[in-house]
This record gives C-alpha cells, sequence and structure tokens, in this order.
C-alpha cells in the first residue's frame, strides 16, 4: 500500500494522464499517416513521387513516437524505484522487500528480450529486490 502511495506522492498518476492526453493527437496523426502510406502504395510511381514529404512525414513521427515511448517507459521503470522508496521511507522496506521476494516466486521468471525489457513499466524484480536490500543492510542498525 505504501508503494502505491508513493506513486500518488511522486505524481506518477499525472505523468501518465499527461501522456495518455497529450499521446492522443500524436496517435492520430501516425494513423492517418499510416492510412495514407497504404493508399499510396497502391498508386502509380507518379503519384508515390509528389508523396515523397508524406513518407517523410511518416517515418519522422514513427522516430518521434518510437523514442518518446522508450523514454516513458525508462521513466515508468525508474517511478517504481522511487515509490519503493518512498515505502521505505515510510518504514515498510522489510515489509516491501518480502512482498517484491514473494512475487519473484510467484512468477514465472525468465529473461526477456531487450525489446521487452525496454517496453517493459516495471524493472526487473530482481534489481529491485537488490536494491532495496543493499539499502536495508546499509540503514539496519548494528548490534553493539
Amino acid at each position: 500500500m505504501a508503494h502505491e502511495l508513493g506513486h500518488f506522492s511522486n505524481f506518477d498518476t499525472l505523468m501518465s494522464l499527461i501522456t495518455i492526453i497529450g499521446n492522443f493527437p500524436m496517435s492520430i496523426i501516425l494513423k492517418g499517416l499510416t492510412n495514407l502510406v497504404k493508399r499510396l502504395k497502391k498508386c502509380n510511381w507518379i503519384i508515390k513521387i509528389l508523396a515523397f514529404p508524406v513518407y517523410w512525414y511518416y517515418w519522422i513521427f514513427s522516430l518521434i513516437n518510437f523514442i518518446s515511448s522508450l523514454i516513458l517507459m525508462h521513466l515508468c521503470r525508474r517511478h517504481e524505484y522511487w515509490a519503493d522508496m518512498f515505502a521505505l521511507e515510510c518504514g515498510f522496506g522489510t515489509e516491501i522487500n518480502a512482498a517484491l521476494i514473494e512475487i519473484y516466486h510467484a512468477s514465472i521468471h525468465k529473461p526477456g528480450s531487450i525489446k521487452e525489457q525496454l517496453r517493459s513499466t516495471h524493472p526487473d524484480i530482481t534489481k529491485r529486490i537488490e536494491r532495496l536490500e543493499d539499502i536495508l543492510v546499509a540503514y539496519m542498525p548494528r548490534p553493539d
């Protein structure tokens, strides 16, 4: 629960809302250009040459969309670490770590491809566990 409250305190939900609203016009433009490019492929070569700027816009918007989605997924993964840290700062460090370990054991863990890792909204659970354990060990009181 503290982890999810960390998302609210870090304004992650606001970031998601802004992303969805901001992505809507880009999606419409890209969909329109995709449909136009598909139709132009059926035309003769003269029209294809005249429509050359359309191809450029299509590739430019596709590249922008690809890069922005990679940046967004990176930010989502970073926000997961921040939400974990929020839970730790609230005093639930061992609990969030135990929950992540349970999730790890309950899931079928297989390393994903690079494409899957780049498009993932959550970092690898083992990295989250290692990071939390390192912080917990560093801040645990030492017995005298």
